[in-house]
């Protein structure tokens, strides 16, 4: 059975970033805009959901290389759009737009995606588009931090509308910029932290006693120490993750310690690691490229509201991250499981049909 989505995105208020011509992510000339009057032009996307169950408010990431039809048609990231069967607008974002090659790298916030192996239709739409994509309303509500890896001189922003970007931390180095899974990655060489400007922010980073859940991909080079810390926020208190030479493991700082190991050592690959906590059960549940691990109990940990920032190599990493994210709420598995597809396997999630 194929189904089409019908609803309408109502785009945030008061959006911190509406990405756009002059936005840090631009990599190449803007151009003007269609004439009025001028063409629009689609192209059909079709998702097939690998997941067991229905998906809500998903991201779904569009990333297209060399399109000689959005190269045409489409002369800025302003004329390119994404709606439902209806014509209804889909909040979206554009990470990157070339116009001299027709490259997109696109997030849009699908309001429903069924599940396996039932399929849906979107529309991407470019040209004379009404309603152009802005920076944060490709994400639902419980999206705390989602940082696309890349570099805006020594930042790099946040798409969310919490606005907690990543800044230079305490006069250490600044990652370079390098191929990544999606777009850009960060790479860190071993002297390099990027952190949120403060410990509090809006609050929006801490979660006291709720469940909450985190994740990136790490491509770890060379393990520095026993303990490198890829993602964290922390001080006294809080959450890391670690890699490095012993197993990689997650610590939950609440005034004591609790360390749960969650997969052996990995170098040398891309490595998606995903972390739920469960309040509700009780549990730490970490998985591995979209794969479950087993389950822990943290029936023992208090808040995990921090008073330390939150970092990208915090303690120091040799290797390159992309696409990390925070997230309030318990992440369901077949959430984890499409996330992890649409970007390491996305072929098997989206074909683009040609342009109509």
């Amino acid at each position: 059975m194929r189904f089409r989505a019908a609803f309408l995105i109502v785009v945030l208020a008061g959006c911190d970033r509406v990405v756009g011509i002059g936005d840090p992510y631009a990599d190449a000339p803007s151009g003007d805009a269609p004439r009025d009057g001028a063409a629009s032009y689609r192209k059909t996307i079709t998702i097939t959901s690998p997941a067991p169950s229905a998906l809500a408010e998903f991201p779904l990431s569009i990333l297209i290389d060399n399109d000689p039809d959005l190269k045409a048609h489409a002369p800025s990231r302003t004329n390119i759009s994404f709606a439902d069967a209806a014509g209804n607008h889909l909040g979206c974002e554009i990470v990157r737009y070339d116009q001299t090659t027709g490259s997109l790298d696109a997030w849009v916030r699908v309001p429903s995606i069924p599940a396996n192996p039932e399929t849906l239709t979107i529309d991407l739409v470019y040209g004379d588009t009404q309603t152009p994509c802005g920076g944060t309303e490709a994400w639902p509500q419980e999206a705390r931090a989602v940082w696309h890896s890349n570099l805006a001189v020594d930042r790099t922003l946040d798409s969310t509308a919490h606005g907690n970007e990543l800044i230079t931390y305490m006069g250490r180095g600044v990652p370079s910029s390098t191929a990544g899974l999606v777009g850009e990655a960060l790479s860190f060489d071993g002297g390099d932290t990027l952190c949120t400007e403060n410990a509090t922010g809006d609050g929006s980073l801490d979660f006291g006693t709720g469940s909450f859940a985190f994740s990136l991909w790490i491509y770890e080079r060379r393990a520095l120490a026993t303990y490198d810390a890829p993602l964290a926020k922390n001080g006294a208190t809080g959450f890391v993750i670690y890699t490095g030479m012993a197993p990689w493991s997650v610590q939950f700082l609440d005034g004591a310690s609790t360390q749960l190991a969650i997969q052996p050592q990995t170098l040398g690959a891309w490595i998606n690691i995903t972390v739920v906590v469960d309040r509700a059960a009780m549990l730490m549940r970490p998985y591995r490229d979209g794969v479950a691990g087993t389950s822990l109990s943290i029936s023992s940990v208090g808040s995990l509201t921090s008073d330390g920032p939150a970092c990208l190599s915090k303690n120091f990493i040799d290797g390159n991250i992309d696409e990390a994210r925070i997230f309030a709420g318990a992440l369901s598995p077949s959430w984890i499981q499409a996330s992890y597809v649409n970007i390491a396997q996305r072929s098997q999630m989206i074909s683009i049909g040609p342009e109509n």
